[in-house]
């Protein structure tokens, strides 16, 4: 079972307090470091009944209530106070301030993150700022503390988008096709004019220093490079080629039931370009610009992610995954001629070859899609995911979704 339902899911995102607690007028009411109490309060706890507000780990409760009680959180209602109130240092009760001493420190909510049981934190994690979590991060060639590794404004591939990355799981403490990715990252870096200043054998050796820093089994693994900010403007050849490696805890949360009722897909408005257009080969940061632009409008209107056509009108891909569509009995997916190869749209085209199932590559069209019957996406993130829905079309994933995503659950897993 997911660990939310889809709606409490988005209303926590955007609210986490409110979502969790109700609406709390007096939670604005916060100190601002120093306590209004009198003194004679101070000295002589007081009794009231009290509206609850939060403070940085806990909530005062409602109820008759002694001045400086606090009913402390669990880890999943703490993250979602820090993500809407952020670190507080003091909680208001009704009309008295109950402390001012800091409860709630950056790292103790790391250390709270990490009582949460590990089929939870997926969707845990994604409510800590990326820019303030515990751990390590390889950059330039050392270890050095999450928090740290920072980068100055006027970097150059922050500016003109000259940087590349790769997206990469780790099942059991092994990555997934880890030499294929970092094939790529090189050859990404190779298209967009600069090399890496590392071995492809260094940089799958860094990424499993990152992984056993950080204590990571099953997680995701994000390299990226860039160019420096040595020089500013649109030519920066002698800039320094920078390189980093992330890790962290991502376990598999949805159950197989789960993904077998399908996401749901808008048809986004932007299209996929030309390869005379742009570096559509490489897994290049600009790339993904018209991605975001894409999924962020599908989820305001309700969907999940967002179906790209091409440059010619052919169907693509969705914002961060490949397509494939099942039609007698057959599996279809596009010719990737001006979007990326991905290494686990191979994978699954190898699994699915394995179990006799025809695939073709070639390109489609919207009668395509008006004739199949099962439709699924692939990606280092989305696995195999099944498709419901995909603009007004809706769809029912059966049996080679449901074969190949046993099947990649199980490959991922080999030793």
């Amino acid at each position: 079972m997911p660990l939310l339902d889809e709606s409490l899911g988005h209303d926590l995102a955007k609210h986490p307090s409110q979502t969790l607690f109700g609406d709390l007028q007096d939670g604005e009411k916060i100190l601002d470091g120093h306590s209004r109490m009198a003194a004679d309060e101070v000295d002589d706890p007081v009794m009231g009944t009290s509206q609850p507000v939060f403070g940085e780990n806990g909530v005062g409760p409602g109820g008759e209530v002694a001045v400086g009680e606090i009913q402390h959180l669990d880890p999943f209602a703490q993250i979602g106070v820090a993500q809407e109130q952020g670190i507080r240092s003091a909680c208001y009760v009704s009309h008295i301030d109950i402390y001012d001493e800091p409860v709630y420190r950056d790292k103790g909510l790391q250390r709270q993150a990490a009582e949460i049981p590990p089929s939870q934190r997926g969707a845990m994690a994604e409510l800590i700022p990326f820019d303030d979590r515990d751990g390590t991060i390889w950059f330039d060639g050392r270890l050095i503390d999450w928090r740290d590794a920072r980068v100055h404004v006027l970097t150059h591939g922050l500016h003109y988008a000259s940087s590349v990355f790769e997206g990469e799981r780790c099942y059991g403490g092994r990555i997934f096709h880890a030499r294929e990715h970092g094939e790529r990252l090189l050859r990404s870096a190779n298209i967009m004019g600069f090399d890496l200043p590392y071995s492809i054998e260094t940089l799958e050796a860094a990424r499993y220093e990152v992984l056993r820093a950080n204590g990571i089994v099953d997680g995701y693994v994000r390299p990226v490079a860039w160019r420096g900010s040595e020089m500013m403007g649109v030519s920066a050849q002698q800039n320094t080629i920078h390189v980093a490696i992330a890790a962290w805890e991502w376990p598999s949360y949805f159950s197989e039931e789960a993904r077998m009722r399908g996401i749901r897909l808008a048809i986004s408005d932007w299209r996929r370009p030309a390869p005379d257009t742009a570096p559509v080969h490489a897994k290049a940061a600009g790339l993904y610009m018209i991605c975001t632009l894409a999924k962020h409008k599908a989820e305001r209107e309700g969907f999940d992610d967002a179906l790209m056509y091409d440059y010619r009108g052919f169907l693509a891909e969705a914002t961060g995954a490949n397509l494939f569509l099942v039609i007698d009995d057959k599996i279809h997916t596009p010719t990737p001629d001006c979007f990326l190869d991905g290494i686990t749209r191979r994978s699954v085209i190898a699994l699915a070859q394995r179990q006799g199932i025809e695939v073709v590559e070639r390109h489609l069209t919207d009668d395509d899609l008006g004739q199949a019957t099962e439709v699924f996406i692939t990606g280092t993130a989305a696995e195999v995911t099944p498709v419901g829905q995909i603009g007004d079309r809706h769809f029912q994933p059966g049996r080679i979704c449901r074969t190949l995503m046993q099947d990649f659950d199980a490959e991922v897993r080999r030793g």
